[in-house]
């Protein structure tokens, strides 16, 4: 590369590395707090909630990418029109579009990012996010207790405390009775007991302290053992398992959804969402060079030093214009109310049109505002035939 290009690429870079940086903290953060609440509600380990927010990392990627990109490069032109270092550019002949060969190629590398993210990626990280919380979640449904309630869970198990906290998790002086198939009985009392699953094949254990074991068999002697701490496996059923991939058209590749998904779809999804998800994962790839280009004329808008860079609002007003829209657009194709190709990709040619609409004029425009550019040039007077130039 040009040291024009590497300077321009630096000027991008960085920018685009900390705006990337400080939307990824923004978005993850206020997940955090809530897994981190989910997870000690029912009593899982804290130490999951970073890997289940790790599955969260390429979903956030393919949302702050795009706002990081463009608003890096809108910032950097900006800064090389406020410090008159592009008027030395365009002077020394060099014209607005060579300017956009690194930018281009940048954002061309993000685009083949965003496309392994958004196709791949995703659809497993998502998987694995719902599967983790279905099994912390769903672990305990048979031990959503009623305070001071006797409660027979099966034929063989019955459950009562006098106090329950935290959707069943946390029970306090908790009794239980348990008989065996030969006719034994097993009592168990504890001044507080807590129900876990174990990560490895998700089965229930309450693990309770300060408490009392008796055990007695029919004809034999009761038999009493007190404990500090007692890990007890119930007899019921853990939580069935969230399944395969696939519970929806967002947990497929690229590659099924454009075979259509799975051979069978859930009851759920239809092949209209199968395509407009499709659609919509390519059209966000495809916006990622367009947006870059766009970012330039946008961040020539406004005068020189003391001119209001009103370019910059306006930037960001059309890149959350533009999100909306193609959300809407997905929502209608999805519902099969439009076409696909129609609803998606009628967006993305307007913001490639308006794109080269706003790079010609910063190209051809000679420091015009939009207005006189776009106002007709008088034609030139002629001589009149026969008249001789004096």
């Amino acid at each position: 590369m040009r040291t024009l290009s590497r300077y321009i690429l630096r000027r991008v870079f960085w920018p685009f590395a900390f705006g990337l940086l400080v939307v990824l903290l923004a978005l993850s953060l206020e997940r955090l707090l809530r897994i981190v609440q989910t997870i000690t509600d029912q009593g899982a380990p804290i130490s999951d909630a970073l890997r289940i927010l790790s599955y969260l990392v390429p979903h956030y990627l393919g949302l702050a990418v795009p706002a990081a990109l463009f608003l890096a490069v809108l910032l950097a032109m900006r800064q090389l029109y406020t410090s008159s270092e592009l008027a030395a550019i365009l002077s020394a002949g060099i014209p607005v579009r060579r300017l956009l060969r690194p930018i281009l190629g940048f954002s061309l590398v993000l685009a083949v990012f965003m496309l392994v993210n958004v196709g791949y990626l995703q659809p497993h990280s998502r998987y694995a996010y719902r599967a983790t919380m279905h099994e912390i979640t769903e672990a305990t449904l048979a031990f959503r207790l009623q305070p001071g309630v006797f409660h027979r869970i099966n034929d063989r198990l019955i459950v009562r405390a006098d106090e329950v906290s935290r959707g069943g998790r946390i029970m306090e002086r908790f009794f239980t009775e348990i008989e065996s198939r030969g006719g034994a009985r097993t009592i168990i009392t504890a001044r507080e007991a807590r129900v876990v699953s174990e990560p490895a094949d998700g089965a229930l254990v309450i693990r309770m302290h300060d408490g009392t074991v008796v055990r007695e068999g029919l004809g034999e002697t009761a038999q009493s053992v007190r404990f500090d701490e007692y890990a007890w496996q119930p007899p019921v059923d853990g939580s069935a398992p969230y399944g395969p991939r696939g519970h929806g058209e967002r947990e497929f590749t690229l590659d099924e959804l454009a075979r259509g998904g799975a051979a069978e779809l859930p009851n759920d999804t239809t092949p209209a969402e199968v395509r407009a998800e499709m659609h919509a994962r390519l059209v966000g790839v495809a916006s990622l060079p367009v947006l870059a280009v766009l970012a330039v004329p946008l961040a020539l808008f406004g005068g020189g030093r003391t001119g209001r860079a009103y370019g910059l609002i306006l930037g960001i007003a059309l890149l959350v214009l533009y999100e909306k829209v193609v959300g809407f657009a997905e929502a209608f194709a999805s519902d099969g109310a439009v076409p696909v190709w129609l609803a998606l990709w009628s967006p993305f040619v307007c913001l490639l049109a308006l794109a080269w609409f706003l790079l010609r004029h910063a190209s051809e425009g000679g420091g015009r505002s939009l207005r006189a550019w776009l106002r007709p040039r008088p034609a030139e007077r002629r001589p009149a035939t026969g008249v001789a130039a004096e």
